[in-house]
């Protein structure tokens, strides 16, 4: 079996061609090399955005499969269904203000088009407030992220990583959802703000 190893920095699109003669332990080979091209190979990460919103309401968390073209991470638009980010692989943490008690339910989603949401369910009680979430991708074990956050079972998508943090792309993506940011008594938000001179 043949393992391409994700490099440590950002590395543009491209294929890799291997070429294979194996001999057994008594020197018999075939008589010429199989020559295995990948498809494209990508260099992944998973980006995650905050999010705001009423306490009234549940609150949407949208995250992009992403890839570096050469100078820049853009939408991976081929990715349709192919990353399914599942509730048990999401935790949370670092929760602020009035959701010290704050447990969820939070729900996970697939990709359409390189993009999909994650959703926090309001908190039980209106109360204004902010939590962490990170993705657990790793293999195994606790996620490593920057904002020191731990849970959540792993989602095997090791290919991808997070944020970049002092080094390389090799940290689990985090998010801050904030609740409240309205106030209790508005339902959607401000339908209209001016600033008047």
């Amino acid at each position: 079996m043949h393992q391409i190893v994700r490099p440590t920095a950002p590395a543009a699109p491209t294929t890799v061609t291997v070429t294979t003669l194996p001999v057994d332990s008594d020197g018999v080979t075939a008589a010429s090399a199989a020559v295995l091209s990948s498809p494209l190979l990508r260099y992944g990460r998973l980006w995650l955005g905050n999010a705001y919103g009423s306490d009234q309401f549940d609150l949407v968390i949208p995250f992009e499969v992403q890839y570096w073209n050469g100078s820049t991470f853009v939408k991976n638009t081929f990715d349709n269904g192919c990353t399914t980010i599942a509730s048990s692989n999401i935790a949370s943490g670092n929760k602020q203000g009035g959701l010290g008690a704050y447990t969820g339910p939070i729900t996970g989603g697939s990709t359409s088009s390189g993009a999909g949401s994650i959703t926090l369910t309001k908190p039980a009680s209106a109360a204004a407030g902010s939590v962490d979430l990170v993705v657990n991708l790793g293999s195994s074990g606790s996620p490593s992220n920057c904002a020191g956050l731990s849970g959540g079972t792993s989602a095997a998508l090791s290919y991808l990583s997070g944020k970049w943090c002092g080094a390389n792309y090799d940290r689990d993506p985090t998010a801050r959802a904030t609740f409240g940011i309205y106030g209790s008594s508005l339902k959607k938000g401000p339908i209209y703000i001016r600033e008047s001179y």
